[in-house]
């Protein structure tokens, strides 16, 4: 199991959901960001993350894109929550998909949370 998947399970626990579609763009994100070291602004849902993360898992991007958003809305309403506030040190849920999947890309490469990182070493990150 990658690392990505085994955060996913954390959150939501035994599932019978597709994860699949997150953990590939969890890692896409990780790799623009911390490999390719892409600005994080200017990494787009449609255009960097949801085409390759559905080559990888043989969908199409908009099947992708849709896994994702009802993933993001699960992690909050069914997930452990204590669990969700160590990966984002965030108490509020996180809606946007862009910002989760950043969230989820911090905790998987870096072993901290994305908000916690960008508190205390914005330069870490492009």
């Amino acid at each position: 199991m990658v690392k990505s998947e085994a955060v996913i399970y954390g959150i939501l626990g035994p599932t019978r959901k597709e994860i699949d579609g997150l953990a590939r763009s969890v890692e896409v994100m990780m790799e623009l960001v911390f490999l390719e070291r892409k600005d994080m602004g200017k990494i787009k849902l449609s255009r960097h993350i949801y085409p390759q993360a559905a080559q990888r898992c043989g969908k199409s991007p908009g099947a992708v894109s849709r896994g994702v958003q009802r993933l993001v809305n699960a992690c909050w309403e069914e997930g452990d929550r204590e669990y969700l506030k160590t990966i984002v040190d965030w108490e509020y849920p996180i809606r946007d998909v862009k910002e989760m999947l950043l969230c989820l890309a911090f905790y998987c490469y870096l072993g901290e949370p994305y908000f916690k990182v960008m508190r205390e070493d914005p330069m870490l990150v492009p």
